[in-house]
């Protein structure tokens, strides 16, 4: 690489550094806005403040609306797993009941995910790539997922999703420190230290807990990582590691899963409720059909043809409106897209047996089976449910960006990645919930009518 290309790529991670920053702010700025609960908080902070006051109806199924713990919708949150309620009851327990320290603890996993889609970013790919190269497409991971909307929106809001996906994100941090080569599906697997096997499996295991232990969906990626590994395993006759893969990967997933109902039992109910309680979860999952006005289909996500209507301001006059909408960055968007066509059509022209091609071939699967699985769901889905692929896709367009379109054309890189910033900007009001004329909602924000 020439003086030249090292100090341009330089300036790029400062900017990337600068932008990080403004991204942070982004997420504090104004963080007690909207002041009321908004979209599910009606439903999860209720919970949350039964479980900050040990209260055992956080764990009950049965009651009518509550109205001594908010607003007097009824806390249905006891239909998933309590890890995420547990972080936010701690930190009303310790800073008091406000919407800013509502939605702290998601604003920090959200800034937490961004840092480990670098890590992440620079574990996968150094192992194909220069040290320089990995650490380029990492700074260009971190800046597509700051200019992410869906990312910033779910960072504000006290719910779960932004805690699951930083728990799988992290967990495959992990996964790829213990074995890079399931990366590329090498016959023989990387010799490690037993020590440093142990670790990281084990590390491996803890996240996808804590992400069982915050939404059941973790169990797609969960299943995938187990039969993956055992396959390997099994076809390389590598016994010896084979209790250990159980131990990590089913054993302290479900211990983690048990010590998040830690409280319930602690509030003597028995392991035959725990049973009882599970059996309800489970019907709700599979009976929930009733329609939603901002429902969608997995396909919608990959479009990303169906946001959500968080919150409008209804005092405003009618020239001007405030709204809050779970959507993608539109220019992002389309370049993810365009960048997973591109990657199959390398498989395509490649074959399937080129160490590139598997390479891409696993970040491909592990991107699909992160939220495809939502296919087969019998319940109302939402734009959120995409979530924990996001980080995936991410390191998917930042690698064919960075791999392929810059040397290609630098000049179409940089166009591109100034269009994603300049649409982040545009769409800030939209997300965050400012003041703007009515006619410029019409205009942009529902430029796509599936967007109202």
């Amino acid at each position: 690489m020439n003086d030249k290309s090292y100090l341009a790529l330089k300036k790029a991670k400062l900017i990337t550094i600068v932008i990080f920053f403004l991204v942070i702010l982004t997420r504090f700025w104004n963080l007690g806005h909207p002041k009321q609960e908004f979209f599910d908080e009606v439903y999860h902070l209720p919970t949350v403040r039964l479980i900050a006051q040990n209260d055992p109806r956080a764990y009950e199924w049965w009651h009518e609306p509550l109205a001594d713990v908010g607003n007097g919708i009824n806390s249905f949150d006891w239909l998933h797993p309590p890890l995420a309620k547990l972080i936010q009851a701690s930190f009303m327990i310790l800073l008091g009941d406000s919407p800013i320290i509502w939605r702290l603890p998601s604003v920090f996993a959200g800034l937490g995910l961004i840092i480990v889609i670098y890590f992440l970013s620079k574990q996968i790919f150094q192992q194909l790539k220069s040290l320089r190269e990995a650490k380029n497409i990492s700074w260009l991971a971190v800046f597509l997922a700051s200019m992410s909307g869906l990312l910033l929106v779910q960072s504000r809001i006290a719910m779960n999703d932004i805690f699951l996906s930083l728990w799988l994100t992290l967990s495959l941090l992990f996964l790829f420190r213990f074995q890079p080569s399931l990366l590329v599906w090498q016959v023989k697997v990387k010799a490690l230290k037993p020590s440093e096997a142990k670790k990281n499996l084990l590390l491996t295991g803890l996240f996808l807990g804590l992400a069982l232990a915050t939404k059941w969906s973790a169990v797609f990626l969960l299943i995938f990582i187990l039969l993956s590994i055992l396959l390997i395993l099994i076809k390389q006759k590598i016994w010896k590691l084979l209790p250990l893969t159980i131990f990590s990967l089913l054993i302290v997933p479900l211990v983690i899963y048990l010590l998040s109902y830690s409280q319930m039992f602690l509030q003597r109910k028995s392991f035959s409720y725990f049973i009882q309680l599970h059996q309800q979860i489970f019907w709700y999952h599979t009976h929930r059909q009733e329609g939603h006005p901002y429902s969608s289909k997995p396909i919608q996500w990959f479009f990303n043809a169906r946001p959500i209507w968080y919150w409008t301001d209804p005092t405003l006059p009618v020239t001007k409106t405030a709204n809050i909408y779970a959507l993608e960055n539109p220019v992002l968007n389309v370049v993810a897209i365009m960048t997973v066509i591109y990657l199959l059509r390398i498989v395509i022209k490649l074959g399937v047996n080129l160490t590139k091609t598997k390479f891409y071939l696993t970040l491909l699967a592990l991107y699909l089976v992160s939220w495809l699985p939502w296919i087969f769901s019998p319940r109302v889905m939402f734009y959120f449910h995409y979530l924990p692929a996001l980080p995936i896709l991410i390191l998917i367009t930042a690698e064919i960006l960075t791999s392929h379109l810059r040397k290609f054309s630098a000049n179409i890189f940089y166009t591109l990645l100034l269009l994603i910033f300049c649409c982040y900007v545009v769409f800030l009001p939209h997300w965050l919930g400012l003041t703007v004329p009515k006619i410029w909602v019409k205009v942009v924000y529902f430029a796509v009518s599936s967007w109202q």
